[in-house]
Protein backbone atom coordinates (compact mmCIF):
# COMPACT_ATOMS: atom_id res chain seq x y z
CA UNK A 1 0.00 0.00 0.00
CA UNK A 2 1.28 3.50 -0.88
CA UNK A 3 1.77 5.73 2.14
CA UNK A 4 1.21 9.39 1.40
CA UNK A 5 2.74 10.62 4.64
CA UNK A 6 5.79 8.82 5.93
CA UNK A 7 6.42 9.33 9.61
CA UNK A 8 10.03 9.77 10.55
CA UNK A 9 10.50 9.46 14.30
CA UNK A 10 13.80 11.37 14.19
CA UNK A 11 12.25 14.40 12.48
CA UNK A 12 9.27 14.34 14.83
CA UNK A 13 11.59 14.51 17.82
CA UNK A 14 13.62 17.32 16.29
CA UNK A 15 11.17 20.20 16.56
CA UNK A 16 13.77 22.88 15.98
CA UNK A 17 12.95 25.39 13.26
CA UNK A 18 14.48 24.68 9.87
CA UNK A 19 16.77 27.71 10.14
CA UNK A 20 18.22 26.32 13.39
CA UNK A 21 18.74 22.87 11.88
CA UNK A 22 20.57 24.29 8.86
CA UNK A 23 22.49 26.99 10.70
CA UNK A 24 26.31 26.79 10.46
CA UNK A 25 27.97 25.50 13.61
CA UNK A 26 31.55 26.64 12.93
CA UNK A 27 33.08 29.84 11.60
CA UNK A 28 34.36 27.93 8.58
CA UNK A 29 30.75 27.07 7.62
CA UNK A 30 29.59 30.71 7.72
CA UNK A 31 29.10 32.18 4.25
CA UNK A 32 29.92 35.87 3.94
CA UNK A 33 31.26 38.36 6.48
CA UNK A 34 34.81 37.34 5.57
CA UNK A 35 36.05 40.86 6.30
CA UNK A 36 35.51 40.12 10.02
CA UNK A 37 35.25 36.31 10.15
CA UNK A 38 37.99 35.29 7.70
CA UNK A 39 41.29 33.76 8.80
CA UNK A 40 43.24 36.16 11.05
CA UNK A 41 40.40 38.70 11.07
CA UNK A 42 39.38 40.48 14.28
CA UNK A 43 36.05 38.84 15.15
CA UNK A 44 37.29 35.37 14.28
CA UNK A 45 40.36 35.88 16.50
CA UNK A 46 38.19 37.06 19.39
CA UNK A 47 35.81 34.11 19.10
CA UNK A 48 38.60 31.57 18.73
CA UNK A 49 40.34 32.98 21.81
CA UNK A 50 37.29 32.12 23.92
CA UNK A 51 37.61 35.47 25.69
CA UNK A 52 34.41 37.13 24.47
CA UNK A 53 34.01 40.83 25.38
CA UNK A 54 30.79 42.82 25.30
CA UNK A 55 29.71 43.17 21.69
CA UNK A 56 26.75 44.47 19.75
CA UNK A 57 25.88 42.78 16.47
CA UNK A 58 23.82 45.03 14.27
CA UNK A 59 22.65 44.32 10.77
CA UNK A 60 19.90 43.24 8.46
CA UNK A 61 18.07 39.94 8.84
CA UNK A 62 19.99 36.99 7.50
CA UNK A 63 23.47 38.45 7.90
CA UNK A 64 24.55 35.90 10.50
CA UNK A 65 24.18 37.68 13.85
CA UNK A 66 22.43 34.78 15.60
CA UNK A 67 24.70 32.22 13.97
CA UNK A 68 27.88 33.99 15.06
CA UNK A 69 26.50 34.44 18.60
CA UNK A 70 25.77 30.70 18.80
CA UNK A 71 29.27 29.85 17.57
CA UNK A 72 30.84 32.32 20.02
CA UNK A 73 28.93 30.77 22.93
CA UNK A 74 29.96 27.26 21.93
CA UNK A 75 33.62 28.18 21.51
CA UNK A 76 33.79 30.05 24.82
CA UNK A 77 31.87 27.46 26.86
CA UNK A 78 29.64 30.23 28.15
CA UNK A 79 25.92 29.95 28.60
CA UNK A 80 23.98 31.70 25.86
CA UNK A 81 20.74 33.36 26.87
CA UNK A 82 18.48 34.45 24.05
CA UNK A 83 15.79 37.04 24.56
CA UNK A 84 13.63 38.89 22.10
CA UNK A 85 13.21 42.56 22.95
CA UNK A 86 9.68 42.62 21.56
CA UNK A 87 8.50 40.60 24.56
CA UNK A 88 11.39 40.74 27.06
CA UNK A 89 11.55 43.04 30.04
CA UNK A 90 14.26 44.50 32.23
CA UNK A 91 13.30 41.97 34.92
CA UNK A 92 14.05 39.13 32.45
CA UNK A 93 17.58 40.47 32.03
CA UNK A 94 18.00 40.96 35.79
CA UNK A 95 16.87 37.36 36.39
CA UNK A 96 19.44 36.03 33.94
CA UNK A 97 22.21 38.04 35.60
CA UNK A 98 21.10 36.92 39.07
CA UNK A 99 20.87 33.22 38.08
CA UNK A 100 24.27 33.25 36.41
CA UNK A 101 26.42 34.58 39.27
CA UNK A 102 26.35 38.04 37.75
CA UNK A 103 27.91 39.41 34.64
CA UNK A 104 31.40 38.90 36.03
CA UNK A 105 30.92 35.37 37.37
CA UNK A 106 33.54 32.70 36.87
CA UNK A 107 32.24 31.53 33.49
CA UNK A 108 30.44 34.67 32.39
CA UNK A 109 27.42 34.68 30.11
CA UNK A 110 26.49 35.67 26.61
CA UNK A 111 23.20 37.51 26.31
CA UNK A 112 21.74 37.67 22.82
CA UNK A 113 19.01 40.29 22.79
CA UNK A 114 17.29 40.18 19.42
CA UNK A 115 15.12 42.95 17.95
CA UNK A 116 16.32 45.52 20.48
CA UNK A 117 15.69 48.30 17.96
CA UNK A 118 11.97 47.49 18.13
CA UNK A 119 11.49 48.03 21.86
CA UNK A 120 12.34 51.00 24.00
CA UNK A 121 10.97 49.38 27.19
CA UNK A 122 14.41 47.96 27.90
CA UNK A 123 15.99 51.37 28.46
CA UNK A 124 17.21 51.41 32.03
CA UNK A 125 16.15 54.82 33.33
CA UNK A 126 18.36 56.64 30.89
CA UNK A 127 18.06 60.41 31.23
CA UNK A 128 16.62 62.33 28.34
CA UNK A 129 19.20 64.47 26.61
CA UNK A 130 16.88 66.30 24.27
CA UNK A 131 14.01 68.56 25.15
CA UNK A 132 10.61 67.99 23.61
CA UNK A 133 9.21 70.89 21.57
Amino acid sequence: MFRLFVTNTHSMLNNKPLADRLRPTTLDEVVGQQHILGKNRILRNIIESGNIPNMIFYGLSGTGKTTVANIAAKSSNKALYRLNATNASVSDIKNIVRESDGLFGQNGILLYLDEIKNNSNLCLNTPKTEKSP
